[in-house]
């Protein structure tokens, strides 16, 4: 009986530190990882951003004095904390009247 537990608590301890080794060694030793987790250290770019001058109700007021009108926002708010970060590097305009961008994300 002694004899059986014994083998059972191996087993079990054994597998517990072959799962922790294989971990260790995607995460830490094998260059880049997985897919599923390698840290991505990507960074978007604006590749031609126009400086926000100031927010109004009525869209983003650029430097040089054009307004960009938000798609869908009847009113812009003024005070949010969100959009002005998100406009502190610049914005760009898409095709299809899309305004981007950036807000600076730290990955945990």
């Amino acid at each position: 009986m002694k004899t059986t537990v014994h083998r059972v608590l191996v087993i079990i301890l054994g597998t517990i530190l072959v799962c922790i080794g294989i971990t260790a060694f995607l995460l830490f030793i094998c260059p880049g990882g997985p897919h599923l987790v390698r840290r991505v250290g990507r960074m978007e770019v604006l590749h031609d951003p126009k400086t926000v001058s100031t927010v109004s109700t009525d869209g983003l007021i650029l430097t040089d004095g054009s307004v960009v009108k938000i798609p869908y926002v009847v009113e812009v708010p003024t005070n949010l904390l969100v959009l002005q970060e998100a406009v502190k590097r610049g914005v760009e305009s898409g095709p299809q009247g899309h305004v981007v961008g950036l807000i600076k994300v730290w990955p945990w």
